[in-house]
């Protein structure tokens, strides 16, 4: 199997690509440098700002020459020391040219070209704690964001890279959010990289968050991975219990806060039709929440749904409701419906004379399912309302 490494090392035209949009930032498509040089007493800010210009244009005799005129100026221009430094570098001088790069990069980080170069040069040279504080650089200025972040996803595969990774993201950069964000368009050859940092960052001080797991996951079940998806979500977030095994009981919360309207990709959710209002109470002791769900005459349809990976067996379900709304909840309707296979519902029938707890057969033939509270076929014949407690869901 090829070497993740390897494969990143034959990308570095990456790198070579932020190098050339670096270096683009200064070109202006015409030949101001050819004007500038002839021009007596030129500022060495200026300078040195078109030597960059003439080495993105191929003239790097004249891109050298210019740099060498701004640093008789003044050895603090970045631009031109980062000129100097790769002309050596190319010329042959690879120490000397490399150590000038290198002391332009600590002189500024925002020399996106200077960064992207050292960047290269760090990846060939397998100094991969470098090579990321160097992308990091890159990022902070919005540089090729999405190549750098497919640098991010290989990486995970790769614990030699996936190790300053983790620091890097511990920190908390500004790019950090934008990465989870973009997640939402991965590539299918990357997930594999993707989980792989995912589970790296789990005993880094920063692991990932529910929210920033969000958009990823959502771009699975939208690709018809669910099962992939309900997988990773139970991996890391097990107190969730969306995955019920066998033997056990999961508890199957009602969501507060911003999730209510929000929700996270296996939260329950509820109807937003006009015939249907939900909301969630808090005792404020700790105690489970209770939804409280009120229904017009016109209410149809599922009320409130959530997915779930279920193991084969019995599935029993119970439901916490006050006495006085039993016989309503009685007339609703639960449902499984296996994820990906159409004409696959099945409902759930009432579990002894207490009329609150229901029972389904789970086949092996499917794993993950879409659980749902329901209005009777046709609706309901008038108002309801109706205080659902505690949900657990057993399989025996």
């Amino acid at each position: 199997m090829i070497s993740i490494i390897v494969r990143i090392l034959a990308g570095t035209a990456i790198a070579a690509a932020v190098i050339s949009t670096g270096l683009s930032e200064a070109a202006t498509n015409s030949n101001q440098y050819m004007t500038a040089i002839k021009i007596p007493g030129d500022s060495g800010e200026s300078l040195a700002r078109l030597s960059s210009d003439a080495y993105a244009a191929g003239e790097k005799k004249i891109a050298r020459d210019m740099a060498l005129k701004a640093l008789d100026k003044s050895l603090a221009h970045v631009e031109a020391l980062r000129t100097v430094g790769i002309t050596d570098f190319e010329a042959g001088k690879e120490e000397n040219g490399l150590r000038l790069v290198k002391i332009s990069g600590q002189m500024s980080w925002r020399d996106s070209a200077g960064q992207a170069w050292l960047l290269q040069r760090a990846l060939l040279g397998k100094d991969y704690a470098t090579a990321i504080k160097h992308t990091d650089a890159l990022l902070r200025r919005r540089k090729v964001q999405e190549e750098i972040f497919s640098i991010f996803n290989l990486a995970g595969q790769e614990p030699k890279l996936s190790e300053p990774l983790k620091a890097q993201f511990a920190n908390m950069p500004n790019w950090r959010e934008n990465f989870f964000a973009t997640r939402k368009n991965t590539p299918a050859e990357q997930y594999d990289g993707f989980e792989g940092l995912i589970r790296a960052l789990e005993d880094s001080p920063a692991p990932a968050t529910r929210r920033e797991m969000t958009p990823y996951i959502n771009l699975l079940v939208s690709q018809g991975l669910e099962n992939r998806a309900l997988s990773l979500w139970a991996e890391f977030f097990p107190e969730d219990g969306i995955a019920v095994t066998s033997g056990k009981t999961a508890q199957l919360d009602w969501p507060t806060g911003e999730r209510i309207d929000k929700p996270l990709p296996f939260d329950w959710r509820f109807s937003d039709g006009r015939s249907v209002f939900a909301s969630v109470e808090e005792d404020g002791n700790g105690d489970a929440m209770t939804l409280d769900l009120e229904l017009d005459r016109n209410a149809v349809g599922d009320l409130a749904w959530r997915n779930l990976r279920i193991a084969p067996g019995t599935a029993h379900l119970t439901v916490d409701v006050d006495g006085s709304a039993l016989r309503d909840m009685h007339d609703m309707r639960w449902s499984l419906t296996c994820l990906g296979r159409e004409g696959s519902k099945q409902y759930f029938r009432s579990d002894g004379p207490a009329q609150n707890g229901w029972t389904i057969p789970v086949q092996g033939a499917c794993s993950t399912y879409r659980l749902a509270l329901e209005t009777p076929l046709g609706g309901i014949a008038g108002a309801k309302r109706l205080r659902i407690g505690l949900v657990t869901l057993r399989v025996d």
